[in-house]
C-alpha cells in the first residue's frame, strides 16, 4: 500500500495523544460558538456526542447545562453517551431521559465501523469505486457482543 499521511479512524490516536487538552473555559467557549453557529443556521435542536471531546460525562453535562439552562442560549440538546464512558455513566445518576426541555441525556453511542466518505465503513463486499477495500471494523464481532451485554 502507498503511504498517504492520512490517519484514518483509530489510527489518528497516535497523534491525538500528543495534542494538549484545552481547559474548561476554552471548551465552554468552543461549545458556545458551535451552538451559536447552529442557531444561526436555523437549527433549534441537536443530538451530540461530545463526551470524548469535552472531558467526559460530568464536564460535558456541566458545559451544556451552563450554556443552555443558565445562560439560555436557546438550542435544545440531547447528549449521546459514548460507550467507553459507560463505567463513569453507571457511577453517575445521569440516565437516558434525565434533564429537561433544553438539555437531556440520550442513548449510548457505539461506533462499529468507519464512515462511507473515507471508505472505512465496513461493507460485506468491496467498494464499487475501490475494489481493494471493504472498509474496516472498529471491533470484532465478539467485542461487539461483549459491549452490548
Amino acid at each position: 500500500e502507498e503511504l498517504t499521511g492520512l490517519l484514518l479512524e483509530t489510527a489518528a490516536n497516535v497523534v491525538k495523544k500528543h495534542i494538549p487538552e484545552p481547559d474548561f473555559a476554552q471548551l465552554k467557549e468552543q461549545t458556545r460558538k458551535a451552538i451559536q453557529h447552529a442557531m444561526q443556521l436555523g437549527l433549534t435542536g441537536a443530538h451530540t456526542e461530545d463526551l470524548r471531546d469535552l472531558g467526559g460525562l460530568n464536564q460535558t453535562y456541566r458545559i451544556y447545562d451552563e450554556l443552555l439552562n443558565e445562560e439560555g442560549l436557546g438550542l435544545r440538546c440531547n447528549l449521546l453517551l459514548y460507550y467507553p464512558h459507560l463505567p463513569s455513566i453507571r457511577e453517575s445518576r445521569l440516565r437516558t431521559g434525565f434533564g429537561n426541555h433544553n438539555l437531556s441525556i440520550g442513548a449510548v453511542k457505539l461506533f462499529a465501523d468507519g464512515a462511507l466518505g473515507r471508505r472505512t465503513a465496513y461493507l460485506s463486499t468491496p467498494y464499487a469505486d475501490d475494489p481493494t477495500t471493504s472498509g474496516m471494523p472498529i471491533h470484532s464481532q465478539e467485542e461487539l457482543l461483549d459491549i452490548m451485554r
